[in-house]
């Protein structure tokens, strides 16, 4: 059976795993919108779909 310091022990890691993540989150969310703020064409696209896999004029993919 695992004694109390292994629970907690395990308890913080997970703790600080979670920070992690979520820092990890909020600063991919941070890096997302800078881009988005330096290339609002491009993130058009985005929403739109890829523009290399859009057909052009001329009906060419």
């Amino acid at each position: 059976m695992r004694d109390r310091k292994d629970r907690e022990r395990d308890r913080v890691t997970h703790k600080e795993e979670d920070e992690r993540r979520a820092e990890t989150d909020r600063r991919g969310e941070e890096l997302r919108e800078a881009w988005r703020q330096r290339h609002p064409e491009e993130d058009r696209w985005q929403s739109q779909g890829d523009p290399r896999k859009t057909e052009r004029c001329d009906g060419e993919l």
